[in-house]
């Protein structure tokens, strides 16, 4: 059926409206694609791309390295386009834009950096690192590739923004489209509503047609953002840096291949999970929470390795906003570093290592550029005086005398040149002024990538004058040698080798003599001394390195006789290969002469002073025995005569002892005849039987000053003994201490007193004190008391106890003084005689019941042996003539026996004199044979004294008890 106008009208009407309807819904759908499309590849390359600042390291494969830098890899990007089948004019179109832009950049400064850059790698570094001097080659790395690389990636940088300036275009052209499309879309719709009722009979087939074009263009157009985003994936897979992105929860949404290597960690393991805990294992990152509006740029940071090692990385970080300007996510970029901070840290090690030698070596370590000083070790800062700010920019040669070196006497640092070590003396001027001298060593070095001079200087001032000294010395020597009267050789191990002058001198005979003959020297030896010295000179050769020391006679050729004494020492010679010897032979003739005369004079000296010491002994009281009292004596020098004295007398009408010791300081003769001195004093002041008192003492001390010497002085004591008044008088003046016992107890009692010959009055005290029968005194110099007070006291039962046991103490080690002690004991008055007369054996029975009686009351504890020593002179008299008077005596603590007969008796001159020598059995052989022999030498044992007199026909026998 045929339509009509007004149905063709309507239904093309309708036509247009449903397609304008369709078209338009269409466009409304591919736009809103196309705008997530560009959104998504917004997210990934261009934000990704403005982040330009990537670090490479520069120690790496320099010429692969720099390619990728410069030209981007371009032929890596142009494979990925082809296998993402785009339109091939847009892959060669994009990498010619993007090397054309990208050569632009690299202008002809960037590419001399990129020239002085492999020169530098190629012609030092690379041949360092082959030789293993990786010290060196950090140095080159540090202080010349790193300036360089620095300048270079500045340049590369800033071509690597247009390097992507294609793909930003593209996508700006994306983004246009999409907005184009929407535009058009809207803007077709209504223009084709509008044209479809206005002419929609008239051009149905011409709104149709354009209609069509429309389609072609948004199909043309989501191709190419299809092939953008593909494009941008492709950097993102890329790119030789780590790259990730997080979402506005600090989730990870994107994690390449360059992150997984360098952390551990894939991609699986980290998508959705939090940066911080991945990167730095902490609940958040600071340094991506403090970036809200301008990207961070290559901040140092470290991250934590899946295997848990810290690794160090430059991280960028930039941040995309959505349509309503909030941050909908941040991406991160981040390269490892690790490599480079170790070998700063290595480099900076070492640095500070060299550093710290130089500075703590003794020596002035100097470094010159063209001549000025650019540095100074701390030794030559010490040395010279100068602070390190006055030695910047000082020339060797223009310094003035008081800044720095001053003058140079022989050789200039501008000298040096080539790789020799030159060595010279020069002439420093310190601060100071003083002038010092220096060995210097110096090298040419690359200082600062500069030529500079490295020199070592030594202080040899002290070297230098030691030398001088040494060589001063020597000549001394040579002088010395050579004028000295000692004759003196220098011998090796094959003989002498050197001998002075003074060899004619002494010897008789020329020097060249005695290294013509050798063996000379020992032919002039003296006969007795001959065979020892040619052994003594034989040894001398083998032992090089033994010292000698000899004295010997020698006879000159006119027959005098002289004493040599020889000294022989090792020396070190300089060279030190072979062992050498000096000798010293000097003449002593003279001083031989002079030692016989000396020992003349001591010899005599010696005598004299033993004739001193026996008549100070014999000057000494005899012990004394009476009926009131008893006393003994002990008198030990500390060396031949005695510092000590002491004096006793019994006045018999008066019943009174009285005396005193005395001790005067000092040792030795002159000590000894002080004390004679003050003996005759005192004997005339204190023993005349006068009544004694404090004042006595002062006026002996007035007298005795002017025989006292300075320092020297005398201590005194007066004892005084009156048994009417049954008291002892005590009077000292500097002897302090003595002993005082009795049958219950003994101690050492003090009295105190000054010294005298000190002051003119010196403080003098005076003690008197009660005596009993059996009290026992010992008053002693203080050569005793201080022994007594280091040793202790210990009790005695009698006074031969007391006398025993201080003689023993006497005999110590420890004595360093004289020892002088007066023992005196109050005896009970105890008397008794017998007297017997003896005409025949009968009347010798009864006379030795008597004497065995008397003795049993008297000394029971001797009464034995004295009982035999008494009848063996009773037995002798009697056999000598027949008739015997004995007499039978004590005198309070002592025994007196009197034995005589009126025979012809015998001579007693050679027996008294060989008792007092104990020679009795050697030199009276035939008197010990006979009876009466026999009897004397039974009396010498038992008794204390055996005393003949002058006839020989009475004896006199005495014994302690």
């Amino acid at each position: 059926m045929r339509m009509t106008l007004a149905q063709k009208i309507v239904f093309y009407f309708m036509l247009v409206i449903s397609m304008a309807t369709i078209g338009f819904g269409y466009n409304i759908y591919e736009a809103t694609k196309a705008e997530t499309a560009v959104d998504d590849l917004q997210g990934k390359v261009p934000r990704m791309q403005k982040n330009n600042d990537i670090t490479y390291n520069v120690m790496a494969e320099s010429s692969n390295l720099k390619d990728y830098l410069i030209f981007g890899k371009e032929e890596y990007l142009a494979e990925y386009l082809r296998l993402a089948q785009l339109n091939p004019i847009l892959v060669d179109d994009l990498i010619d834009q993007a090397k054309t832009e990208t050569s632009r950049k690299l202008s002809e400064d960037t590419k001399i950096l990129d020239q002085n850059y492999n020169k530098i790698v190629n012609a030092k570094f690379l041949p360092l690192i082959k030789e293993g001097n990786k010290e060196e080659a950090m140095k080159v790395a540090s202080n010349e590739l790193a300036p360089l690389a620095s300048q270079l990636l500045d340049k590369i940088e800033e071509a690597k923004v247009y390097r992507i300036g294609t793909v930003v275009k593209a996508i700006d052209t994306a983004n246009n489209a999409t907005i184009l499309v929407k535009k058009v879309g809207v803007f077709v719709a209504i223009l084709v509503t509008i044209l479809g009722i206005i002419i929609g009979l008239f051009a149905s087939n011409r709104i149709t047609a354009g209609v069509t074009r429309d389609i072609k263009n948004r199909k043309r157009l989501e191709q190419q953002l299809k092939e953008q985003v593909e494009y941008a994936e492709l950097l993102f897979k890329t790119v030789p840096s780590a790259i990730l992105s997080i979402d506005k929860h600090r989730k990870i949404i994107r994690w390449n291949k360059i992150a997984e290597e360098i952390t551990g960690y894939t991609a699986a393991e980290v998508i959705g999970k939090e940066c911080s805990r991945i990167l730095h294992r902490t609940g958040k990152c600071e340094m991506c929470s403090m970036i809200n509006g301008s990207p961070l740029m290559n901040e140092k940071c470290e991250i934590v390795t899946k295997e848990g090692q810290i690794r160090h990385a430059f991280k960028s970080v930039a941040v995309l906003r959505d349509e309503f300007g909030e941050i909908s996510e941040r991406m991160g970029c981040f390269d490892d570093i690790t490599e480079m901070v170790n070998l700063e840290a290595e480099l900076r090690e070492s640095n500070q290592r060299y550093s710290e030698i130089v500075n703590n070596a003794p020596q002035i370590v100097v470094i010159l550029k063209g001549g000025n000083v650019e540095f100074v070790n701390d030794a030559g800062i010490e040395v010279l005086g100068y602070k390190e700010d006055e030695f910047v920019v000082c020339h060797m040669k223009g310094l003035a005398t008081e800044k720095l070196f001053g003058s140079v006497n022989s050789i200039l640092i501008e000298q040096i040149r080539g790789d020799a070590c030159l060595s010279c003396e020069i002439e420093l001027i310190k601060k100071s002024g003083e002038i010092i001298n220096v060995l210097l060593k110096g090298t040419e070095i690359t200082y600062e990538h500069e030529s500079a001079t490295l020199a070592v200087m030594m202080d040899i001032t002290e070297s230098k004058r030691l030398n001088a000294k040494l060589r001063a010395s020597e000549e001394k020597f040579r002088q010395l040698a050579e004028t000295i009267n000692e004759i003196f050789l220098i011998s090796d191990m094959e003989g002498i080798v050197y001998v002075n002058q003074a060899y004619e001198r002494i010897s008789g005979m020329s020097g060249q003599s005695l290294l013509d003959n050798q063996g000379s020297l020992v032919e002039m030896i003296h006969q007795s001394d001959r065979e020892r010295m040619r052994d003594f000179i034989l040894s001398g050769y083998h032992n090089m390195n033994e010292t000698a020391n000899e004295e010997f006679r020698i006879v000159r050729l006119d027959g005098e006789i002289r004493w040599l004494w020889l000294q022989s020492y090792p020396i070190q010679t300089e060279a030190n290969n072979s062992p050498m010897k000096a000798t010293c032979i000097v003449d002593i003739t003279d001083r031989k002469k002079v030692e016989d005369k000396l020992r003349e004079q001591e010899k005599q000296t010696q005598m004299e002073l033993l004739l001193a010491a026996r008549v100070q002994r014999d000057s000494l009281p005899y012990p004394f025995n009476g009926d009131k009292v008893r006393i003994s004596t002990i008198f030990k020098p500390h060396s031949t005569v005695s510092g000590d004295f002491f004096n006793y007398k019994w006045f018999e009408e008066q019943k009174k002892l009285c005396g005193y010791i005395v001790d005067v300081s000092g040792h030795g003769l002159a000590t000894a005849l002080q004390t004679a001195t003050f003996k005759m004093m005192l004997d005339n002041a204190l023993l005349k039987g006068e009544k004694i008192e404090e004042g006595t003492f002062q006026i002996i001390n007035q007298r005795i000053m002017q025989y006292l010497y300075e320092d020297s002085f005398a201590a005194l004591l007066y004892f005084e003994f009156d048994f009417q008044a049954a008291t002892l008088k005590l009077i000292s003046a500097g002897i302090t201490l003595f002993l005082a016992a009795n049958l219950q107890e003994c101690s050492l009692e003090s009295i105190s007193g000054c010294y005298l010959g000190i002051i003119d009055c010196p403080e003098i005290e005076m003690e008197i004190r009660p005596i009993n029968a059996g009290d026992i005194y010992c008053l002693m110099s203080d050569g005793a008391s201080d022994l007594i007070e280091s040793q202790g006291l210990t009790k005695q039962i009698s006074i031969l106890g007391y006398k025993n046991w201080l003689e023993k103490l006497a005999e110590s080690p420890e004595r360093n003084d004289d020892f002088s002690v007066v023992c005196i004991e109050v005896v009970q008055e105890n008397k008794e005689t017998l007297a017997l007369e003896i005409n025949n054996d009968g009347d010798i029975e009864r006379a030795q019941v008597i004497i065995s009686e008397f003795l049993k009351r008297n000394t029971p504890n001797h009464a034995p042996v004295l009982e035999i020593a008494i009848n063996e002179a009773m037995n002798n008299g009697f056999e000598a003539y027949g008739r015997v008077y004995l007499k039978l005596r004590r005198l309070g603590g002592r025994l007196i026996i009197r034995v005589k007969d009126e025979g012809p008796g015998f001579n007693t001159k050679d027996i008294n004199k060989q008792q007092e020598k104990n020679l009795i059995e050697e030199r009276f052989e035939q008197i010990l044979e006979a009876e009466g022999g026999r009897g004397i030498l039974l009396m010498k044992l038992f008794c204390d004294r055996v005393i003949y007199n002058t006839k020989g026909n009475e004896v006199l026998l005495i014994k302690a008890i």
